[in-house]
């Protein structure tokens, strides 16, 4: 598999981690302790993980107190987090920092998290679906590694690190789009790519999702961003089970529970789904607000969030052309008090080439999506 598309599998050495000392970090933090040296490979190829670097990861954080947070974020650069004060900031030995994904077997690294809000004083939950850049390896045998990556939204879990905390909490998918994408209904299966028991063509349910299927994404997409096929040979009906049963489900039960407990110390609750869209001709605007023209949330929600993006001088549109998704129709009640609005991001604002990310532009970034997290919370 690896010499079939020329990347290069690296396993990183105890002589590269942190050490214990260096680090402080509750135990949901040590998937992102994969510290791998920028020598060994190219940017934005893939670094295979072993289950034995994940068990020492999780004995390192078993140890390590929670006060202080040291993450090394998938790849390059090093943050720091200091859970009382909420201070963020990137280690600056990097003008621009490579977003590489990994290959693993290891379960922990691919089940999607909730991170933060051990306190749950915020009525605001934040959701990030697609930023996911765990591979693996049973899964990717026959696909093209280098074209599932152009799924990703690439930085989008990047940008949404500074708000988590003891009292803000995100849910965040580790597993790439390319594999399952749980912004998509788990009955979004395409005919073209996926049989049934009986090797047979699924049939497609005529609702908006059909559009979907039929260009190639739903459920486990079947296309890349360049609308390039995925998979030489198409994955099995087992796998399509596994996939959604160990990644899609539990997605989706971990933002209803984290909504239903919000709301139940909250009058109202608002998820806001984070992704990244990539410049497009025409001009795409930076920012896209998304609330199902008004379905998902009350438009005093995005009203509030069209205020702060004025602050920061960023061009923006409504619904289009991008409106929502699943997560957004499925978990935006506003009969309910339950909100729900997707916020699209343009990579121009802070993506490079060879997937590095502008720092500074990030930081930006976050300091927007938190200032959005407080103004949209007053409205609770």
């Amino acid at each position: 598999m690896v010499e079939r598309t020329g990347i290069e599998p690296v396993t990183p050495t105890m002589s590269t981690w942190c050490s214990p000392a260096e680090l402080t970090l509750p135990a949901y933090y040590f998937y992102n302790l994969l510290t791998i040296p920028r020598p060994c490979v190219k940017d934005g190829l893939f670094k295979y993980l072993t289950p034995g670097t994940a068990i020492v990861f999780i004995i390192f954080s078993s140890q390590l107190s929670s006060k202080t947070i040291f993450v090394l974020l998938k790849n390059d650069y090093l943050t720091s987090m200091n859970s009382n004060k909420n201070d963020f900031s990137f280690n600056t030995r990097f003008a621009t920092s490579s977003v590489d994904a990994f290959i693993s077997d290891e379960s922990a690294l691919l089940e999607p998290q909730k991170i933060g809000g051990k306190n749950l004083n915020s009525p605001v939950v934040l959701s990030v679906p697609h930023g996911g850049r765990f591979y693996p390896s049973k899964m990717v045998d026959n696909a093209d590694l280098n074209a599932m990556r152009t799924l990703e939204d690439v930085g989008s879990d990047i940008i949404v690190m500074p708000s988590i905390n003891v009292n803000q909490c995100a849910i965040i998918a580790n597993c790439s789009r390319a594999i399952i994408d749980v912004n998509r209904p788990r009955s979004a299966l395409d005919p073209k790519l996926i049989k049934n028991f009986n090797n047979k063509a699924v049939t497609i349910d005529n609702d908006r999702w059909r559009r979907y299927i039929n260009s190639g994404y739903g459920v486990i997409p079947r296309l890349s961003a360049k609308r390039l096929p995925l998979y030489g040979v198409p994955p099995t009906c087992k796998s399509i089970e596994y996939r959604i049963d160990n990644w899609h489900a539990p997605y989706h039960t971990l933002i209803s529970e984290t909504v239903n407990e919000a709301s139940r110390i909250f009058q109202k609750s608002v998820l806001l789904d984070i992704h990244s869209m990539p410049q497009s001709s025409p001009k795409l605007p930076d920012i896209i607000i998304g609330d199902m023209n008004g379905r998902s949330a009350s438009r005093d929600f995005s009203d509030i969030i069209r205020k702060e993006l004025k602050k920061f001088d960023l061009t923006f549109a409504m619904n289009i052309p991008y409106a929502g998704g699943f997560i957004t129709e499925n978990h935006g009640k506003p009969t309910l008090n339950k909100h729900a609005i997707q916020i699209e991001i343009n990579r121009d604002l802070y993506l490079k080439n060879n997937y590095k990310i502008s720092n500074e532009a990030v930081r930006e970034l976050g300091i927007l999506i938190g200032d959005i997290i407080k103004s949209v919370g007053s409205l609770c």
